[in-house]
């Protein structure tokens, strides 16, 4: 009579999403800015800046993507395990 064998197969996916501009601020870095503001309307958006505006955009979007696994066997007095992993990564903006 053989011995039974253990299995585990998991997947996974996790999205990491980070967005930095003039409209949709990172709130906790600007109430570090200065305490003057001056304001400035640019002409070619029309959007109204000040100073503690941040002076770029960009907008980070990450997804992982993840299958791994493993065997376990007992075989006589021992007892074997293997295992193994696929990541892919999908980095965009």
């Amino acid at each position: 009579m053989g011995t039974a064998a253990i299995y585990n197969v998991r997947a996974s996916r996790q999205e990491w999403k980070n967005t930095s501009d003039v409209l949709e601020r990172n709130l906790g870095n600007i109430s570090n800015g200065p305490t003057t503001t001056t304001t400035s309307r640019t002409a070619t958006t029309g959007v109204l800046r000040d100073e503690r505006d941040f002076p770029f955009f960009e907008r980070k979007r990450t997804v992982t993507y993840t299958v791994n696994g493993d065997l376990t066997k007992k075989i006589g007095a021992h007892e074997f395990m293997t295992g193994w992993e696929l990541n892919y990564n999908e980095l965009g903006s």
